[in-house]
């Protein structure tokens, strides 16, 4: 048998061998394929050969019996989360591939958008575009909105999260400001720098029509952005306005395409194997720099000329070492009685989950931190492996 080869199972008049007929066929004939998926049916028929499966039928049947109220979303759920689903189904209708989802919200279908809109609260929309066809690309320009959509303590507008989703489903790459269409963001900011010549308040003008309000950007620029593989700034972006961290002193204005801006962003095409060696003797320049400046590292203005100074040539680890300085690791590590996988973990999340950080290189520097800050300047105990 092959990965969704099963055996002969009858459901509704019709012998089915394949999962991903079989579970198509449930979409369409939603209270049969309720009744078999909650009454443990379909689970004892695919046990043996189908464990994964098997395991999330019984995992929707417990939630059933504890929430049997909720019995269409749990199902639908269920339905979505399987990587052989071809349209998204909603008690038998059959609503169609990403093409004919983002038609329907463009079209207003008050019923698919609270159908999406609940997958995205679940977090699940992102899987499903891939099981309908869609690229990894895109698949992850959805998890982006889910994040956005799912954050609390924002002042992200979630009603712009439904064109901003629309307009990456069907992958529109053109932009059309002040009459003009533009195919990138780079060609958007050449056109920009035509007012900056001129002054900066006339730039400041011009741009404020990229924007929504002063948290928000136009939900069309704001999608236009991220097709174009700008996550990473956008979430900077957000990190400043949105989320309140960090200076916002300058005005949306601030808001450019400038790759060098962000070391972060100018270096992420890095290999792990040159990180590894623009990183040889990093350890004793470092404690040196938080021990000799041990009274004036807690000013940040200071710590960073001080990080400048010290490793001028290493501009990505930098970047990553102040960016969790920023959310205060000092003080998490003085405060911890000794340093532990929780602790390194948390803030290796945040480096990933908001920054879009790769794992290799938050691990690093969480444990250049712990190992230089936590081990050796304070004497820490460390049950974490921080080599």
């Amino acid at each position: 048998m092959n990965g969704t080869e099963i055996e002969a199972f009858v459901f509704n008049n019709g012998a089915y061998t394949s999962l991903d007929s079989l579970v198509n066929a449930m979409g369409q004939e939603w209270m049969a394929g309720r009744k078999i998926l909650f009454d443990g049916t379909l689970r004892e028929h695919i046990k043996k050969t189908q464990p994964a499966l098997a395991g999330a039928c019984a995992a929707a049947e417990k939630e059933y019996l504890d929430k049997n109220n909720e019995g269409n979303r749990i199902y639908f759920r269920w339905l979505c989360s399987y990587p052989g689903i071809r349209s998204m189904y909603w008690r038998g209708r059959d609503l169609g591939g990403l093409d004919a989802i983002a038609a329907k919200l463009e079209s207003g279908d008050e019923e698919v958008r609270k159908l999406v809109l609940y997958l995205m609260k679940e977090q699940v929309f992102h899987n499903m575009v891939l099981s309908l066809g869609g690229r990894d690309e895109l698949s992850a320009q959805v998890r982006y909105l889910e994040r956005a959509y799912n954050k609390r303590d924002t002042a992200f507008e979630r009603e712009g999260v439904v064109p901003m989703l629309e307009r990456v489903l069907r992958g529109e790459k053109t932009f059309v400001f002040e009459g003009r269409s533009f195919l990138s963001p780079k060609d958007l900011a050449a056109y920009l720098q035509g007012y900056a010549d001129r002054s900066p308040k006339t730039l400041a003008k011009a741009v404020r029509a990229l924007f929504a309000d002063e948290n928000n950007l136009d939900p069309w620029f704001e999608s236009w952005i991220l097709m174009h593989g700008f996550q990473h700034e956008l979430t900077l972006w957000k990190v400043r306005y949105q989320e309140g961290r960090g200076d916002k002193d300058d005005g949306p204005e601030d808001f450019v395409f400038d790759e060098d801006r962000e070391p972060l962003i100018a270096a992420r095409e890095q290999t792990p194997e040159a990180f590894a060696l623009e990183v040889e003797g990093f350890d004793n320049r470092f404690v040196e720099l938080l021990t000799r400046f041990a009274d004036r590292i807690s000013d940040p203005k200071i710590f960073e000329g001080l990080m400048s100074d010290y490793f001028p040539e290493n501009r990505l680890q930098c970047y990553l070492l102040l960016k969790l300085y920023r959310m205060e690791i000092m003080r998490a590590i003085r405060d911890a009685e000794e340093i532990d996988l929780i602790l390194t973990a948390r803030f290796e999340k945040r480096l990933t989950d908001d920054f879009g950080v790769g794992a290799a290189f938050a691990g690093w520097a969480v444990a250049t931190w712990c190992r230089c800050y936590g081990e050796k300047v304070l004497n820490k105990k460390s049950t974490a492996h921080t080599e």
